[in-house]
């Protein structure tokens, strides 16, 4: 039998299943819309708590949805923030090698500009200069803690002058030669120093112990006037060392003085500048007023003047008069009295 003409082949029973279900679940759409909206309208207290039901029902669903965008969001940025963060690293290390050789030139000169600085200080502040130059080693062997330094007696060095750094004083002239000099540092065992508290000017011996520290003891009997911290400097005591020149920080404090630090480490000199000995001033001269007699002088001249016999006896006193003298004069005297 043949089949129909009318026919529609792609309409089938399925598709006519599924538009009926639709179909009902509009419908009954509908009704629940009404019926909700009659319930509402009748009883709004309960149709809230009906609401709110239905609101605690269906709340972790957006909140789950959210937290899952969230993630998602979190996720991305932090994918594109590693990625930047990487490249931006490899520029940064690009840079960097491309400024490296400027940055170690820059340390280079600012190296250079410190000791063109503190040569410029140490020459500047110093008139008494007699030579500067550089610290070049140390001797091959000897019980003593010397150095060696490239100035000798052709540039003016002498035995016995001073040795400074632009941080402090270094020691004095041990030996010379005609292109270099020894010197004998501070830290040796046989060096021995007058020196005072920058604080407060008390005056204190500074003795090397060959070690590296030095022994500080003072010179007044009584408390230890030191302090932890407390810069010495020479007091120009004895001539040879100029005064107020650094020489150590007291770092320890012991029953007999304290243990201090030389300020200048002789390992890490650039350069030194060797001085003239120094030489204290002379005490002055006595002013015309302490030539003067004093009043009691002239007291005892004007007694001894109205008064012969006084005068007698002081004058022997004085060995002026021989005493044979002074017998006629006291004897001329008593004969007058009578």
């Amino acid at each position: 039998m043949a089949p129909p003409r009318l026919r529609n082949f792609g309409f089938s029973r399925r598709a006519q299943l599924g538009l009926f279900a639709s179909y009902v679940v509009a419908v009954g759409g509908i009704v629940a819309a009404l019926v909700m909206l009659i319930f509402a309208n009748l009883y709004p207290a309960s149709y809230n708590s009906v609401i709110g039901f239905v609101t605690d029902c269906t709340s972790p669903w957006p909140r789950f949805g959210h937290g899952v965008i969230s993630l998602f969001d979190n996720t991305r940025s932090n994918v594109g923030s590693y990625i930047n963060a990487g490249s931006e690293n490899i520029r940064l290390k690009k840079d960097l090698e491309k400024l490296h050789p400027d940055l170690v030139e820059l340390q280079l000169l600012k190296a250079d500009n410190n000791k063109l600085k503190r040569l410029l200080n140490l020459v500047e502040h110093t008139p008494e200069k007699v030579a500067v130059g550089h610290m070049i080693g140390s001797p091959l062997a000897t019980s003593h803690r010397t150095a060696i330094i490239d100035v000798g007696s052709l540039s003016g060095v002498a035995s016995g002058m001073p040795v400074l750094a632009s941080e402090g004083l270094v020691g004095r002239v041990l030996a010379t030669g005609h292109f270099s000099s020894r010197i004998l540092l501070l830290i040796d065992s046989s060096n021995t120093l007058p020196v005072k508290i920058a604080r407060s000017g008390v005056p204190a011996l500074a003795s090397g112990r060959g070690d590296g520290p030095l022994d500080v003891r003072p010179l007044i009997a009584g408390q230890s006037p030191f302090k932890l911290g407390d810069l010495l400097v020479t007091s120009g005591t004895g001539g040879i060392y100029p005064p107020d020149i650094p020489v150590a920080f007291v770092t320890s404090l012991n029953n007999d003085g304290a243990l201090a630090l030389p300020a200048v480490n002789p390992a890490s000199i650039d350069y030194i500048m060797v001085e003239k000995i120094f030489v204290p001033d002379a005490p002055p001269e006595p002013s015309l007023t302490d030539k003067q007699p004093s009043q009691k002088q002239l007291s005892r001249k004007k007694t001894a003047k109205n008064n012969p016999t006084a005068k007698a006896v002081t004058q022997p006193l004085a060995g002026q008069v021989p005493v044979n003298s002074v017998n006629k004069n006291s004897v001329s005297s008593a004969s007058q009295s009578e």
